[in-house]
């Protein structure tokens, strides 16, 4: 990211309640949201090294799962409109019924976590405001829907 200081010092830096996941595109809906633009480059490089900071952490993986669900569900929460926020608890709600004992306690949990914090995340969500509809578009997808079925039915199907 290339971010001008005057943009950060308007916008206050990384919150630190998402501690992983989410931090970046909850900084560049700040960013949108006083009115700057942010720019997406796909041909951009970067070199990342895979999780480098959980390495030997989590070897199972639960934690990266819960920290990634925990953060979704405070984003959509601080930054989507009402329709949005519904839509994403259907999505959970269909995912919920069709994932594993573990996903279904990652996910448990992640909602539990965000409950217990409402109240910070509806502070900022105060302080920010919701995104106004279609002024915040959803991401590209970087993949074909094709592929998406394949993989969610292989998930979906496959044996543990």
């Amino acid at each position: 990211m290339v971010i001008r200081r005057k943009t950060l010092q308007e916008t206050g830096l990384f919150d630190p309640e998402y501690i992983i996941f989410s931090e970046d595109c909850d900084l560049c809906y700040r960013i949108r949201k006083r009115g700057y633009k942010t720019v997406y480059v796909p041909d951009a490089i970067i070199w990342h090294k895979g999780q480098a900071t959980l390495n030997g952490m989590d070897p199972k993986g639960s934690y990266t799962n819960y920290m990634s669900e925990r953060s979704r569900i405070r984003f959509v929460l601080m930054h989507f409109i009402s329709i949005r926020i519904l839509s994403t608890l259907l999505i959970d709600f269909i995912w919920f019924s069709v994932t594993n004992p573990t996903g279904k306690k990652v996910l448990v949990k992640a909602y539990w976590w965000n409950l217990k914090n409402i109240g910070i995340t509806l502070k900022k969500r105060t302080r920010y405001g919701p995104s106004r509809p279609m002024a915040c578009k959803p991401p590209l997808i970087p993949f074909k829907l094709s592929s998406l079925k394949k993989h969610l039915f292989k998930t979906i199907y496959s044996s543990d």
